[in-house]
């Protein structure tokens, strides 16, 4: 019957009609019923689920190991850590040892980004009395979902007693774990202290391939990109944002004089940290780094964070040189999207070069360039920036006649959003229009958007 059952496991309606007919003349043993509910939790039936637990259940039937990994295997796929915690909980009680393949699998789900603090320092607790069937992947895995929360003091004991007392042997990712634990958890010098011991073993290893070391691990891209994104990632006050600026530096410099290409995103994460911390020095030098490097091909993200910097520092000129290179002289494989249009039209409002967007606008609808709502917002902010209400008058046209309402499904036109009146509201107070005035574009807003 069993066998009979597996060759029915393409559809669960078959497999039960089966089951059903052959039930009343042999008795269904454990592995009938984890035949059946491997198969209705592949294919997501509940009902159907709790139907074969109930007459396993009646039948006397206790699950195994297999019953449980079933179980556990859904939810890997569904990602419901919480029940998966829980159900190692209860073979735990039923005293049913998982195996490693499970609990390997376990932690490299629980470890995921979508994993809480919680559901981390449960893990911990419920995997220590096996923590000698975890593999090298397994222990990475938990210490970059410690690290991504910064429990530092966490990672490096993981490392300390795994990889040092049990002599497992470390690889690259348990390295950028480790740095990136320190880094998340505010302690820049201590992960920059485990970085240059990396950087210098790296070196020798390289420099003398026959060296004999214990543990060789090669840096790479990956290595790199992974760190500098966090580094460009400022939530901290000013003076740690400089320092983390000044390390991501530090790590971007060192690249070169160890071979290893930067990547498009190492990039567009430094011009980011640039643009966030407004360092022109540190920003002049990454541009001129792009120029010179004969392996990068720049795409529009390259260039968009380049003139997204650039505006962030109130170097409006330079966007405008860049914008100009995109629409004019660009490579075949790289265009103006619509995330350079808002770009260029908030440099143009926030830099003073107001003059300078009619023209761009112009040439975009010309070219029959599709704007989102996104754009016209930027527009319409850099024409209100316009002194006196001439612009702010061709911005309140330009969203009567070429946007619609949220009322107007019919229309292709971009929306009208809350932003958008928000925007002409806000420089209407600030350049003193009537009151009047001011209180119907707020009725007017209140009843477009709902």
């Amino acid at each position: 019957m069993n066998v009979m059952l597996r060759y029915k496991a393409d559809s669960l309606d078959d497999m039960l009609t089966l089951y059903n007919d052959l039930q009343n003349r042999c008795r269904a043993d454990r592995i009938t019923f984890n035949i059946l509910l491997d198969t209705s939790l592949k294919q997501g039936n509940s009902s159907e689920t709790m139907m074969i637990l109930s007459q396993m259940k009646r039948a006397n039937i206790d699950p195994d190991i297999v019953t449980y990994g079933t179980w556990m295997n859904h939810y890997f796929r569904t990602g419901d850590l919480k029940s998966a915690l829980d159900l190692l909980d209860e073979m735990q009680r039923a005293d049913i040892k998982p195996t490693p393949r499970v609990l390997n699998s376990l932690v490299n789900t629980a470890s995921s980004k979508m994993a809480s603090l919680d559901h981390l320092d449960r893990l911990i607790d419920l995997i220590r009395p096996f923590e000698d069937k975890l593999d090298v992947k397994a222990y990475n895995s938990l210490m970059g979902g410690l690290a991504r929360h910064g429990r530092s003091a966490q990672v490096q004991g993981i490392y300390d007693k795994v990889f040092t007392d049990n002599n497992l042997q470390p690889d690259i990712a348990t390295f950028t774990h480790l740095i990136l634990a320190y880094i998340n958890d505010d302690l820049l010098e201590d992960a920059m202290e485990i970085y240059y011991a990396l950087r210098e073993h790296h070196k020798k290893c390289r420099d003398n391939p026959k060296r004999k070391a214990k543990v060789f691990v090669q840096l790479d891209a990956t290595f790199y990109s992974i760190l500098i994104s966090s580094l460009s990632s400022f939530k901290e006050n000013e003076k740690r944002v400089s320092q983390r600026l000044v390390a991501a530096l530090k790590l971007f410099n060192d690249m070169r004089p160890l071979q290893i290409q930067p990547s498009t995103h190492i990039y567009t994460a430094m011009l980011h940290a640039c643009g966030q911390n407004r360092d022109e020095y540190v920003l002049e030098h990454v541009y001129q780094l792009i120029k010179v490097d004969l392996y990068l091909d720049p795409d529009i993200g390259i260039y968009n964070a380049l003139m997204d910097a650039y505006n962030r520092i109130g170097d409006g000129r330079t966007v405008l040189d860049i914008w100009q290179q995109l629409v004019s002289s660009a490579p075949p494989n790289v265009a103006v999207d619509q995330a350079s249009v808002s770009i260029v039209l908030d440099s143009c409002g926030h830099n003073g070069y107001m003059h300078r967007a009619p023209s761009i606008w112009n040439w975009l609808k010309r070219t029959g360039f599709e704007l989102n709502t996104n754009n016209y917002n930027s527009y319409i902010e850099c024409l209100c920036r316009i002194p006196g209400r001439v612009g702010w008058d061709r911005a309140l046209r330009l969203m009567k006649e070429d946007m619609r309402t949220s009322g107007d499904e019919i229309s292709d036109k971009p929306l009208i959003e809350e932003k958008t009146f928000n925007t002409l509201i806000s420089f209407a107070k600030k350049k003193q229009f009537e009151e009047s005035e001011i209180k119907q574009l707020e009725a007017w807003k209140e009843q477009c958007i709902k």
